[in-house]
């Protein structure tokens, strides 16, 4: 996969620029992907650049502590909006940059992913290891 975003470049989005600090390849039985992690003034958001057949859809992610938010995975929800699963799978991913110490990842591995959808919401669980955190990224449809 190659680099879209270098480390470093700043890019605008809904109108405040963004800083690329980190980013982590990754690639399923069915998908190729990139995350970016993107700094601004103190603060983080996450970038993530899905590698499809007909060209590559990027979107804005806001990623916290499932746990943090009482997300159940066996009542999948945010706020009111009931999620489906929609995919569950393994991929295997490499870092490069500083995660800022975000993720709780190593350099490179297998990550564990799970993916929903609900009305106007997509959602996404990721974990890195047995026990560790388990990160929910999740956006309104069409963002």
């Amino acid at each position: 996969m190659t680099a879209a975003h270098p480390l470093g470049s700043s890019l605008l989005i809904d109108s405040r620029w963004w800083t690329v600090r980190a980013r982590l390849d990754a690639v399923s039985t069915t998908q190729r992907w990139s995350e970016y992690l993107m700094a601004a003034d103190g603060q983080h958001t996450w970038l993530a650049v899905e590698l499809l057949p007909g060209g590559a859809e990027t979107a804005q992610w806001q990623r916290c502590d499932a746990r943090v938010l009482g997300f159940d995975p066996a009542d999948p929800r945010i706020g009111d909006v009931k999620l489906r699963e929609v995919e569950r799978d393994t991929a295997r991913y490499a870092v490069i940059g500083d995660l800022a110490g975000q993720l709780d990842a190593d350099r490179e591995g297998v990550l564990h992913f799970v993916d929903y959808v609900g009305d106007g919401i997509r959602a996404a669980t990721e974990w890195f290891r047995d026990g560790g955190p388990v990160w929910l990224g999740y956006r309104q449809a069409g963002l």
